[in-house]
């Protein structure tokens, strides 16, 4: 069949004019919609300073409006959340770990994500010198299946770091880095880029941990917290947190000069939804792929914790529960290897000050020695940790 070279061109000439005018029509459409969100936004605005927070929904449409957010073209995770507005299942992993594979449905199993910054090889260092030694050790007293392990980070601008980064993967094999850049007020598309990498590579997981690089995990009560709450911990966040359901619930957006500021533009009410304290939390299977579509589907404030486990749950339909009594999933005061060292899941791992009092650190070879059977008393056979959901009644 032979085609008139005159009447390709032509033909490909008009099927150019007719996108550019579609083009043209759909950028003026979006201008409109654009204005129109403004204007709204700017009669809304003022009358929401001062009140509390009202909730994701209304959160969602203020926030859209202010930023002109429109649907991304992406493939919605769970389409009943709405328009898609942030791409979280197109990430790039120029470095990353194994596949966590099948997992045994029969045995208990968790992925710890430690949120490391990409020039943090000192404390990268540290926690493979102290407690991600007792991964092996876990696992060697059959207290869980399987322990998956990686730390979480972005991408540096400086070469001479991002070249050391490549060497550190090479020698240690645990490194999951995605293409963003990394800075405090991106953490919450790290943690994005961390689930979304999870519900691809290791969605068969019963708990993710995320917990920062300045803190110390203890793997035996995370093993002993894994296989009690599996069952019961469906669809949960489970953590820590202080001051919540009041008007400074954990402090409350900060209007000063700081590193948590927020201005009354990007957050005008007075309060935060009840939120997971970021340094450390567990996430249930269950919960990660509703999380995820929810921060597909709902507009980014810069505080990982509070988007999180404050604005995201009410959307996905994830419940958070927070610590109480002496066992905690975070704590202070780790001091007597005999009766503390298993009594918090985590800790600082500096030391830290608050007000006239010193939280000390537990050295890390006093933990190993309890665990190694080296000390006259002995690891708890079990531990039991209490969470409330009724926040208020704190």
């Amino acid at each position: 069949m032979k085609i008139n070279v005159m009447s390709l061109l032509l033909f490909l000439t008009t099927l150019s004019i007719a996108n550019s005018q579609l083009l043209e029509h759909l950028s003026k459409s979006a201008e409109i919609a654009n204005k129109d969100r403004r204007v709204l936004y700017s009669h809304i605005a003022p009358t929401l300073i001062n009140n509390p927070y009202p909730g994701v929904a209304n959160y969602t449409l203020y926030s859209t409006a202010r930023l002109g957010l429109l649907p991304s073209n992406a493939k919605p995770l769970m389409p009943e959340f709405g328009p898609v507005i942030n791409n979280v299942t197109s990430f790039n992993y120029p470095i990353t770990v194994p596949q966590c594979g099948d997992i045994d449905p029969s045995v208990r199993s968790v992925f710890i994500a430690v949120i490391s910054a990409a020039d943090n090889f000192e404390r990268r260092s540290k926690i493979r010198q102290t407690w991600k030694d007792h991964i092996d050790l876990v696992l060697q007293k059959g207290l869980l299946g399987k322990i998956h392990f990686a730390f979480i980070l972005g991408k540096s601008e400086n070469a001479l770091i991002q070249e050391k980064i490549q060497k550190e993967n090479k020698n240690f094999t645990d490194i999951i880095q995605m293409e963003l850049s990394d800075s405090y007020r991106n953490l919450p598309w790290k943690m994005a880029g961390l689930l979304n990498w999870v519900n691809t590579n290791c969605r068969q997981v019963d708990f993710v941990l995320k917990i920062d690089d300045d803190m110390c995990l203890n793997v035996h009560v995370l093993a002993h917290f894994v296989k009690t709450y599996y069952e019961s911990g469906k669809m949960t966040i489970f953590g820590q947190s202080h001051r919540v359901d009041s008007k400074s619930n954990n402090w409350g957006p900060q209007r000063s000069d700081s590193q948590w500021q927020i201005s009354l533009d990007e957050w005008p009410w007075n309060t935060y939804p009840n939120y997971v304290n970021g340094p450390a939390y567990l996430m249930h299977r269950t919960s990660i792929l509703p999380l995820l579509a929810a921060i597909q589907t709902t507009p980014m404030i810069p505080f990982e914790d509070v988007y999180l486990t404050g604005i995201c749950p009410e959307k996905a339909g994830v419940t958070n529960q927070y610590s109480t009594g002496s066992n905690r999933i975070t704590g202070r005061n780790i001091k007597n290897e005999c009766s503390d060292a298993d009594r918090l899941m985590t800790w600082s791992s500096d030391t830290t000050y608050s007000h006239t009092t010193v939280y000390g650190m537990l050295p890390h070879k006093k933990i190993d020695n309890f665990y190694r059977g080296y000390l006259s008393c002995k690891p708890k056979e079990s531990i039991q940790f209490n969470f409330r959901n009724d926040v208020s009644v704190f």
